[in-house]
Protein backbone atom coordinates (compact mmCIF):
# COMPACT_ATOMS: atom_id res chain seq x y z
CA UNK A 1 0.00 0.00 0.00
CA UNK A 2 2.84 2.48 0.39
CA UNK A 3 4.07 1.50 -2.74
CA UNK A 4 0.35 2.65 -4.45
CA UNK A 5 0.69 5.36 -2.54
CA UNK A 6 4.08 6.88 -3.40
CA UNK A 7 3.02 5.79 -7.12
CA UNK A 8 -0.02 7.35 -7.14
CA UNK A 9 0.90 10.56 -5.58
CA UNK A 10 3.98 10.90 -8.58
CA UNK A 11 1.53 10.02 -11.08
CA UNK A 12 -0.84 13.04 -9.66
CA UNK A 13 1.96 14.85 -10.08
CA UNK A 14 2.35 14.19 -14.12
CA UNK A 15 -1.86 14.90 -14.02
CA UNK A 16 -2.46 17.93 -11.75
CA UNK A 17 -2.22 21.49 -12.77
CA UNK A 18 -1.31 22.78 -9.38
CA UNK A 19 1.09 22.68 -6.28
CA UNK A 20 -0.80 20.89 -3.69
CA UNK A 21 -0.18 22.03 -0.27
CA UNK A 22 1.12 19.92 2.21
CA UNK A 23 4.64 17.88 2.44
CA UNK A 24 5.49 16.61 -1.13
CA UNK A 25 6.12 12.60 -0.55
CA UNK A 26 8.97 10.61 -1.01
CA UNK A 27 9.41 8.59 -3.95
CA UNK A 28 8.67 4.65 -4.69
CA UNK A 29 11.94 2.49 -4.14
CA UNK A 30 13.88 2.80 -7.62
CA UNK A 31 13.70 -0.03 -9.46
CA UNK A 32 10.05 -1.23 -8.38
CA UNK A 33 8.14 1.75 -9.34
CA UNK A 34 7.24 2.57 -13.27
CA UNK A 35 9.17 5.56 -14.63
CA UNK A 36 5.97 7.67 -15.10
CA UNK A 37 8.34 10.40 -17.42
CA UNK A 38 5.38 12.11 -18.11
CA UNK A 39 1.43 12.76 -18.44
CA UNK A 40 0.63 9.88 -21.02
CA UNK A 41 2.81 7.27 -18.87
CA UNK A 42 1.23 8.66 -15.73
CA UNK A 43 -2.44 8.19 -16.83
CA UNK A 44 -1.44 4.91 -18.31
CA UNK A 45 -0.36 3.58 -15.10
CA UNK A 46 -3.68 5.16 -13.46
CA UNK A 47 -6.00 3.29 -15.54
CA UNK A 48 -3.89 0.05 -15.05
CA UNK A 49 -3.86 0.04 -11.46
CA UNK A 50 -7.46 1.59 -10.93
CA UNK A 51 -9.24 -1.32 -9.11
CA UNK A 52 -6.13 -1.76 -6.58
CA UNK A 53 -5.84 1.82 -6.03
CA UNK A 54 -9.41 2.71 -5.24
CA UNK A 55 -9.76 -0.66 -2.88
CA UNK A 56 -6.91 0.99 -0.91
CA UNK A 57 -9.31 3.86 -0.37
CA UNK A 58 -12.07 1.23 1.17
CA UNK A 59 -12.13 1.88 5.09
CA UNK A 60 -13.23 -1.46 5.38
CA UNK A 61 -10.33 -3.11 3.30
CA UNK A 62 -7.63 -4.59 5.13
CA UNK A 63 -4.56 -2.13 6.19
CA UNK A 64 -7.16 1.12 5.28
CA UNK A 65 -6.16 3.75 7.42
CA UNK A 66 -7.89 7.39 7.78
CA UNK A 67 -4.25 8.69 6.57
CA UNK A 68 -4.10 6.66 3.51
CA UNK A 69 -7.80 6.84 2.75
CA UNK A 70 -6.72 10.88 2.65
CA UNK A 71 -4.13 10.52 0.61
CA UNK A 72 -4.72 7.78 -1.86
CA UNK A 73 -8.21 9.93 -2.69
CA UNK A 74 -5.85 13.13 -3.05
CA UNK A 75 -3.35 11.29 -5.42
CA UNK A 76 -6.20 10.33 -7.36
CA UNK A 77 -7.99 13.72 -7.52
CA UNK A 78 -7.08 14.81 -10.97
CA UNK A 79 -7.09 11.37 -12.31
CA UNK A 80 -10.96 10.98 -11.58
CA UNK A 81 -11.45 14.34 -12.82
CA UNK A 82 -10.14 13.51 -15.73
CA UNK A 83 -11.50 10.24 -16.38
CA UNK A 84 -15.08 9.95 -13.91
CA UNK A 85 -16.94 8.67 -13.01
CA UNK A 86 -17.47 12.20 -11.17
CA UNK A 87 -20.23 11.16 -8.93
CA UNK A 88 -18.34 8.19 -7.54
CA UNK A 89 -15.29 10.01 -7.13
CA UNK A 90 -17.81 13.37 -5.22
CA UNK A 91 -18.47 10.35 -2.95
CA UNK A 92 -14.55 9.63 -2.38
CA UNK A 93 -13.94 12.77 -1.92
CA UNK A 94 -17.02 13.87 0.45
CA UNK A 95 -15.51 10.58 2.43
CA UNK A 96 -11.60 12.07 2.38
CA UNK A 97 -13.27 15.47 3.59
CA UNK A 98 -15.25 14.07 6.63
CA UNK A 99 -12.05 11.82 7.45
CA UNK A 100 -9.64 14.49 7.74
CA UNK A 101 -12.03 16.91 9.93
CA UNK A 102 -12.67 13.90 12.29
CA UNK A 103 -8.89 13.54 12.72
CA UNK A 104 -8.29 17.07 13.14
CA UNK A 105 -6.19 17.55 10.18
CA UNK A 106 -7.75 20.72 8.76
CA UNK A 107 -5.01 21.02 5.67
CA UNK A 108 -6.01 17.79 4.46
CA UNK A 109 -10.11 18.60 5.08
CA UNK A 110 -9.59 22.01 3.02
CA UNK A 111 -7.60 19.95 0.28
CA UNK A 112 -10.26 17.76 0.13
CA UNK A 113 -13.19 20.02 -0.36
CA UNK A 114 -10.86 21.99 -2.60
CA UNK A 115 -10.53 19.09 -4.84
CA UNK A 116 -14.61 18.15 -4.57
CA UNK A 117 -14.97 22.02 -5.39
CA UNK A 118 -13.40 21.36 -8.76
CA UNK A 119 -15.00 18.23 -9.25
CA UNK A 120 -18.88 20.19 -8.89
CA UNK A 121 -17.41 22.86 -10.97
CA UNK A 122 -16.18 20.71 -14.31
CA UNK A 123 -20.13 19.00 -13.91
CA UNK A 124 -21.36 22.79 -13.87
CA UNK A 125 -23.08 22.35 -10.03
CA UNK A 126 -21.83 26.13 -9.73
CA UNK A 127 -23.64 26.58 -6.40
CA UNK A 128 -22.12 23.72 -4.40
CA UNK A 129 -18.52 24.47 -6.28
CA UNK A 130 -18.87 27.57 -5.05
CA UNK A 131 -20.06 26.51 -1.60
CA UNK A 132 -17.21 24.00 -1.44
CA UNK A 133 -14.43 26.36 -2.20
CA UNK A 134 -15.25 28.87 -0.12
CA UNK A 135 -15.25 27.03 2.93
CA UNK A 136 -11.55 25.47 1.51
CA UNK A 137 -10.45 29.30 1.03
CA UNK A 138 -11.67 30.14 4.75
CA UNK A 139 -9.89 27.46 5.54
CA UNK A 140 -6.52 28.13 3.83
CA UNK A 141 -6.76 31.69 4.79
CA UNK A 142 -6.83 30.48 8.50
CA UNK A 143 -3.70 28.45 8.31
CA UNK A 144 -1.55 30.89 6.42
CA UNK A 145 -1.55 28.59 3.76
CA UNK A 146 -0.76 30.25 0.54
CA UNK A 147 -0.81 28.08 -1.77
CA UNK A 148 -4.10 26.49 -0.71
CA UNK A 149 -5.36 30.17 -1.00
CA UNK A 150 -3.87 30.54 -4.38
CA UNK A 151 -5.01 27.88 -6.19
CA UNK A 152 -8.68 28.02 -4.81
CA UNK A 153 -8.87 31.90 -5.91
CA UNK A 154 -7.75 30.97 -9.27
CA UNK A 155 -10.66 28.13 -9.28
CA UNK A 156 -13.16 30.81 -7.93
CA UNK A 157 -11.70 33.15 -10.71
CA UNK A 158 -12.66 30.37 -13.17
CA UNK A 159 -16.24 29.89 -11.87
CA UNK A 160 -17.39 33.76 -12.12
CA UNK A 161 -16.49 33.68 -15.88
CA UNK A 162 -18.31 30.57 -15.86
CA UNK A 163 -21.49 32.22 -14.76
CA UNK A 164 -20.04 35.40 -16.80
CA UNK A 165 -19.58 37.56 -14.16
CA UNK A 166 -16.51 39.21 -15.81
CA UNK A 167 -15.76 42.24 -13.14
CA UNK A 168 -15.39 39.00 -10.42
CA UNK A 169 -13.28 36.76 -12.31
CA UNK A 170 -11.03 39.46 -12.89
CA UNK A 171 -10.38 40.46 -9.49
CA UNK A 172 -10.31 36.61 -8.49
CA UNK A 173 -7.99 36.03 -10.72
CA UNK A 174 -5.67 38.86 -10.37
CA UNK A 175 -5.33 38.00 -6.35
CA UNK A 176 -4.39 34.50 -7.27
CA UNK A 177 -1.73 35.63 -9.97
CA UNK A 178 -0.37 38.07 -7.15
CA UNK A 179 0.16 35.16 -4.55
CA UNK A 180 1.38 32.89 -7.13
CA UNK A 181 3.77 35.52 -7.92
CA UNK A 182 4.62 36.12 -4.50
CA UNK A 183 5.39 32.44 -3.89
CA UNK A 184 7.34 32.17 -7.20
CA UNK A 185 5.06 29.13 -8.49
CA UNK A 186 5.21 30.54 -12.39
CA UNK A 187 3.12 27.16 -13.58
CA UNK A 188 0.54 28.66 -10.92
CA UNK A 189 0.70 32.50 -12.01
CA UNK A 190 0.89 30.86 -15.85
CA UNK A 191 -2.75 29.08 -14.96
CA UNK A 192 -3.91 32.14 -13.50
CA UNK A 193 -2.78 34.60 -16.34
CA UNK A 194 -3.96 32.24 -18.87
CA UNK A 195 -7.43 32.79 -17.86
CA UNK A 196 -6.85 35.86 -17.36
CA UNK A 197 -6.52 36.64 -20.46
CA UNK A 198 -9.62 34.17 -21.71
CA UNK A 199 -11.51 36.09 -19.96
CA UNK A 200 -10.36 39.79 -21.16
CA UNK A 201 -10.82 38.07 -24.62
CA UNK A 202 -14.64 37.06 -23.54
CA UNK A 203 -14.68 40.87 -22.46
CA UNK A 204 -14.21 41.63 -26.23
CA UNK A 205 -10.27 43.12 -24.99
CA UNK A 206 -8.90 41.49 -27.49
CA UNK A 207 -5.47 43.39 -27.53
CA UNK A 208 -4.69 42.81 -23.62
CA UNK A 209 -6.42 39.11 -24.35
CA UNK A 210 -3.64 38.31 -26.71
CA UNK A 211 -0.39 39.77 -24.85
CA UNK A 212 -1.49 37.88 -21.93
CA UNK A 213 -1.38 34.96 -23.60
CA UNK A 214 1.53 35.28 -25.12
CA UNK A 215 3.42 35.77 -22.25
CA UNK A 216 1.65 32.57 -20.70
CA UNK A 217 2.69 30.74 -23.95
CA UNK A 218 6.34 32.26 -23.69
CA UNK A 219 6.18 30.91 -19.63
CA UNK A 220 4.85 27.23 -20.98
CA UNK A 221 7.46 26.96 -23.38
CA UNK A 222 10.47 27.66 -21.04
CA UNK A 223 8.57 25.38 -18.67
CA UNK A 224 8.68 21.85 -21.37
CA UNK A 225 4.45 21.98 -20.50
CA UNK A 226 2.98 20.94 -23.20
CA UNK A 227 -0.32 20.36 -22.40
CA UNK A 228 -0.27 24.37 -20.95
CA UNK A 229 1.51 25.11 -24.20
CA UNK A 230 -1.85 23.30 -25.68
CA UNK A 231 -4.41 25.61 -23.82
CA UNK A 232 -2.21 28.61 -24.89
CA UNK A 233 -2.00 28.01 -28.60
CA UNK A 234 -5.84 27.24 -28.72
CA UNK A 235 -6.84 30.14 -26.74
CA UNK A 236 -4.46 32.18 -28.77
CA UNK A 237 -6.31 31.23 -31.91
CA UNK A 238 -9.68 32.30 -30.54
CA UNK A 239 -8.07 35.69 -30.28
CA UNK A 240 -6.63 35.76 -33.61
CA UNK A 241 -9.74 34.65 -34.94
CA UNK A 242 -12.19 36.96 -33.54
CA UNK A 243 -9.36 39.72 -35.12
CA UNK A 244 -10.38 38.26 -38.27
CA UNK A 245 -6.66 36.23 -38.59
CA UNK A 246 -8.09 32.92 -40.16
CA UNK A 247 -4.61 31.81 -41.34
CA UNK A 248 -2.67 32.35 -38.66
CA UNK A 249 -5.47 30.58 -35.94
CA UNK A 250 -5.78 28.21 -38.00
CA UNK A 251 -1.78 27.03 -37.77
CA UNK A 252 -2.26 27.68 -34.15
CA UNK A 253 -4.89 25.15 -33.85
CA UNK A 254 -3.25 22.22 -35.82
CA UNK A 255 -0.15 22.81 -33.72
CA UNK A 256 -2.73 22.55 -30.00
CA UNK A 257 -4.45 19.62 -32.16
CA UNK A 258 -0.82 17.42 -32.15
CA UNK A 259 -0.11 18.52 -28.69
CA UNK A 260 -3.31 17.55 -26.79
CA UNK A 261 -2.79 13.83 -28.81
CA UNK A 262 0.70 13.51 -27.92
CA UNK A 263 0.02 14.55 -23.94
CA UNK A 264 -3.27 12.29 -24.14
CA UNK A 265 -5.14 15.61 -23.10
CA UNK A 266 -8.59 14.35 -24.21
CA UNK A 267 -10.40 17.36 -22.59
CA UNK A 268 -8.39 20.05 -24.31
CA UNK A 269 -8.62 18.06 -27.63
CA UNK A 270 -12.21 18.30 -27.79
CA UNK A 271 -12.16 22.45 -26.98
CA UNK A 272 -9.65 22.48 -29.95
CA UNK A 273 -11.60 20.43 -32.28
CA UNK A 274 -14.58 22.51 -31.32
CA UNK A 275 -12.48 26.12 -31.97
CA UNK A 276 -11.33 24.45 -35.22
CA UNK A 277 -14.89 23.60 -36.23
CA UNK A 278 -15.81 27.68 -35.34
CA UNK A 279 -12.99 28.74 -37.90
CA UNK A 280 -13.59 26.19 -40.72
CA UNK A 281 -17.15 27.94 -40.25
CA UNK A 282 -16.08 31.08 -40.97
CA UNK A 283 -13.32 29.93 -43.83
CA UNK A 284 -13.54 26.23 -45.31
CA UNK A 285 -17.02 26.19 -44.91
CA UNK A 286 -20.24 24.36 -43.53
CA UNK A 287 -19.03 20.91 -44.65
CA UNK A 288 -16.35 20.91 -43.55
CA UNK A 289 -16.85 22.66 -39.93
CA UNK A 290 -19.64 19.94 -39.74
CA UNK A 291 -16.99 16.91 -39.91
CA UNK A 292 -14.64 18.37 -37.46
CA UNK A 293 -18.19 19.14 -34.94
CA UNK A 294 -18.86 15.69 -35.16
CA UNK A 295 -15.14 14.84 -34.01
CA UNK A 296 -15.52 17.01 -30.98
CA UNK A 297 -19.21 15.78 -30.38
CA UNK A 298 -17.98 11.89 -30.70
CA UNK A 299 -14.59 13.19 -28.35
CA UNK A 300 -16.78 14.78 -25.53
CA UNK A 301 -19.41 12.36 -24.89
CA UNK A 302 -16.26 9.55 -24.51
CA UNK A 303 -14.79 11.86 -21.80
CA UNK A 304 -18.03 12.74 -20.26
CA UNK A 305 -17.98 16.41 -20.78
CA UNK A 306 -21.14 18.12 -21.15
CA UNK A 307 -20.14 21.54 -21.58
CA UNK A 308 -17.72 20.57 -24.74
CA UNK A 309 -20.94 18.25 -26.03
CA UNK A 310 -23.37 21.06 -25.58
CA UNK A 311 -20.69 23.60 -27.65
CA UNK A 312 -20.22 20.26 -30.63
CA UNK A 313 -23.89 20.25 -30.50
CA UNK A 314 -24.93 24.02 -31.12
CA UNK A 315 -21.15 24.28 -33.73
CA UNK A 316 -22.59 21.21 -35.65
CA UNK A 317 -26.24 22.83 -36.11
CA UNK A 318 -25.51 25.74 -37.08
CA UNK A 319 -23.13 23.94 -39.87
CA UNK A 320 -26.04 21.99 -40.56
CA UNK A 321 -28.25 24.90 -41.04
CA UNK A 322 -25.11 26.20 -43.64
CA UNK A 323 -25.70 23.19 -45.51
CA UNK A 324 -29.61 23.45 -45.93
CA UNK A 325 -30.31 20.55 -43.55
CA UNK A 326 -32.70 22.30 -41.70
CA UNK A 327 -33.71 19.05 -39.85
CA UNK A 328 -30.40 18.13 -38.49
CA UNK A 329 -29.79 21.12 -37.25
CA UNK A 330 -32.70 21.58 -35.35
CA UNK A 331 -32.36 18.22 -34.04
CA UNK A 332 -28.45 19.24 -32.89
CA UNK A 333 -29.91 22.52 -31.63
CA UNK A 334 -32.34 21.48 -29.10
CA UNK A 335 -30.02 18.81 -27.56
CA UNK A 336 -27.18 21.97 -27.38
CA UNK A 337 -29.76 24.43 -25.46
CA UNK A 338 -31.46 21.49 -23.28
CA UNK A 339 -27.35 21.11 -22.38
CA UNK A 340 -26.91 24.49 -21.91
CA UNK A 341 -29.86 25.26 -19.80
CA UNK A 342 -29.26 22.20 -17.54
CA UNK A 343 -25.60 23.41 -17.15
CA UNK A 344 -26.16 27.25 -17.00
CA UNK A 345 -23.69 28.14 -19.68
CA UNK A 346 -23.61 31.58 -20.59
CA UNK A 347 -23.91 30.94 -24.22
CA UNK A 348 -27.95 28.92 -23.42
CA UNK A 349 -29.44 32.65 -24.49
CA UNK A 350 -27.81 32.82 -27.48
CA UNK A 351 -28.60 29.07 -28.51
CA UNK A 352 -32.17 28.97 -27.16
CA UNK A 353 -32.32 32.79 -29.77
CA UNK A 354 -31.10 30.82 -32.12
CA UNK A 355 -33.32 27.48 -32.09
CA UNK A 356 -36.33 30.02 -32.00
CA UNK A 357 -35.53 31.46 -35.25
CA UNK A 358 -34.98 27.94 -36.80
CA UNK A 359 -38.40 26.84 -35.41
CA UNK A 360 -40.23 29.76 -36.82
CA UNK A 361 -38.17 29.27 -40.30
CA UNK A 362 -39.89 26.36 -40.31
CA UNK A 363 -43.21 27.12 -39.90
CA UNK A 364 -42.96 29.45 -42.39
CA UNK A 365 -41.56 27.50 -44.80
CA UNK A 366 -44.54 24.51 -44.19
CA UNK A 367 -42.13 22.50 -43.04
Amino acid sequence: MDYYQRTAQRADHRLARHTRPGRQPDGAPAGVAPELSDKASALAWMRGERDNLLAGIDLDSPGARPARVIALTAALADFLLQEGPWEPAATLHTIAADTAREQGDRLEEANALWDLGRLRYSTSDYAAAEALLKRAVAIYQDLGDRVGEANTLWCLGRLRYSTSDFPAAVELLKLAVTIYHDLADRVGEANALHDLGRVRHTMGDHVAAARLVEEVLAVYRVLGNRAGEANALNDLASVRRANGEYEAAGALLERALTLTREVGDQQGEAEVLNNSGALLLRTAGPHEALARYRQALRLARQIRSPIDEARALDGAARAAAGTGDHGGALADLRQAVALYSRLEAPEAGEAADFLTALESEDRRAGR
